[in-house]
């Protein structure tokens, strides 16, 4: 799932909480983050191509773990269990959508599986269903993610106080949209 969907839906589910939306979107994007960073240091700062960066690299065991740290359950579980306990709430709302992203990304990768229960175990969860694998459902899984973000986009505008949210809704279209352009040029590379 791209991070703007799981923006978006960590959104729609932790929003009528009444938590804090700003925690919210960064729980919804820090387990990616460590994903940005390889991706920029494997393609900007070392360089390599597109082939070495989704193979090689990527299954290297130092950023495996890097990858995998965030979305942690036991890690994440125990962020909340501690904010929680300190009444933090929005590190509450941070911690909840982060394994809101989790398991949804549980569900939709499988070469690329995290380790869900790392550092506990190493097993990662193959899912039948990839998010961008073409020859695992991506390409109907791919648009049902846009549409979801859609109606995701609407059901928040839709929501009472929605006005101050609305400038965010262009650049949510506008990633998407790049996001899509850019696995559309991976895909037929």
């Amino acid at each position: 799932m791209t991070s703007p969907g799981h923006i978006v839906l960590s959104l729609v589910a932790l929003k009528p909480l009444r938590w804090p939306a700003p925690a919210i979107a960064a729980g919804a994007v820090i387990p990616d983050a460590a994903l940005w960073i390889f991706y920029g240091t494997q393609r900007f700062v070392l360089g390599h191509p597109e082939w070495h960066i989704w193979g090689p690299a990527y299954r290297s065991p130092a950023w495996r773990a890097f990858l995998d740290a965030g979305h942690s359950l036991p890690l994440v579980a125990l962020g909340m269990l501690l904010a929680a306990w300190r009444r933090v709430r929005w590190a509450v709302a941070l911690f909840a959508s982060m394994a809101i992203h989790a398991l949804l990304d549980l569900l939709l990768h499988y070469d690329d599986a995290h380790r869900h229960l790392f550092p506990l175990l190493d097993w990662r969860f193959r899912s039948p269903v990839s998010y961008w694998d073409p020859n695992r459902y991506g390409q109907l899984v791919m648009p049902l993610e846009a549409g979801l973000i859609a109606a995701g986009i609407f059901w928040w505008l839709a929501a009472p106080g929605a006005a101050r949210g609305r400038a965010a809704v262009p650049a949510a279209l506008a990633v998407t949209a790049g996001y899509g352009v850019y696995a559309a040029f991976l895909l037929t590379t």
